[in-house]
């Protein structure tokens, strides 16, 4: 029996407790999908002794990251690449893995196209405090995290978020900030990184790019065994679209806020 046909048996038989059973087809299932996403980290180290991860979007590495806590269980047998665009966050981002003895940070943005320096809209810091959401207050979280969470290079995304504050203090465009930030390719980075060893994991939430960059990184030969990305701001035609773009290689399941697409072929 081949290690792949091992592999495989491995991926059926976690899936499966899980009530999920992989089909070649898009399909959505309604069980955590951070509880799948583990379960096919776990997976991946069944068949490895390391594995490659790559996050996209990485804010402050730990706050709602479904990484974050794999990555400490499994410090010596993970090898992270984090990247965020938002130079605010590299402090948190890194001390909140200072445990890892592995990981590199990279500030800038994933370019879809030819551009090496882009447009990153953020809010301002001296109104985080008035652009707190329910959500943030409920879990505790640090003042700055739901606020620089939203800073997006798609300028719309940020406004669309404001828009559920109803009594800010100024203006809305006078609470957002602009900053030119580097692009970087996504393969550039895998080749920089990683070398000649491959990609297993690619992790991504940019604030309603999450498809583009993804489908980036498919055209650019970039086929992790493991592609996590946020899919609440994507129709279901635009995954399918994913999917098809795919070409056969990857099962994907999906809930109304994120997706995961599996590998399942190497041709």
């Amino acid at each position: 029996m081949t290690r792949r046909s091992i592999v495989k048996r491995i991926i059926n038989k976690v899936f499966s407790t899980l009530g999920v059973e992989i089909v070649k087809k898009s399909e959505e299932v309604s069980r955590d999908p951070h509880e799948i996403y583990h379960c096919a980290l776990l997976t991946k180290m069944a068949s490895k002794s390391r594995i490659n991860i790559v996050v996209v979007g990485a804010n402050d590495g730990k706050t709602n990251d479904p990484v974050y806590e794999f990555a400490r269980k499994h410090r010596n047998a993970t090898s992270l690449v984090l990247i965020e665009p938002n130079p605010v966050l590299r402090p948190h981002l890194s001390r909140n893995y200072s445990f890892h003895p592995d990981h590199r940070i990279i500030e800038g943005a994933i370019s879809v196209t030819e551009e090496r320096e882009l447009t990153l809209y953020t809010i301002r810091p001296e109104y985080w405090y008035y652009v707190q959401p329910a959500y943030a207050k409920k879990r505790n979280w640090d003042e700055y995290r739901a606020p620089t969470g939203i800073s997006s290079i798609d300028k719309s995304e940020v406004e669309r978020w404001l828009g559920q504050f109803k009594n800010l203090p100024i203006r809305m465009d006078e609470l957002i900030d602009s900053h030119s930030v580097p692009a970087h390719k996504i393969i550039d980075i895998v080749r920089s990184e990683f070398r000649d060893e491959e990609l297993d994991v690619l992790q991504v939430d940019v604030e309603g790019l999450d498809g583009k960059v993804v489908a980036s990184a498919i055209e650019q030969g970039v086929l992790p065994g493991l592609i996590y990305f946020e899919s609440k701001h994507m129709t279901r035609i635009e995954l399918v679209s994913l999917l098809e773009l795919m070409g056969g290689k990857y099962d994907l399941f999906y809930t109304r806020d994120d997706a995961l697409a599996v590998r399942t072929s190497v041709n």
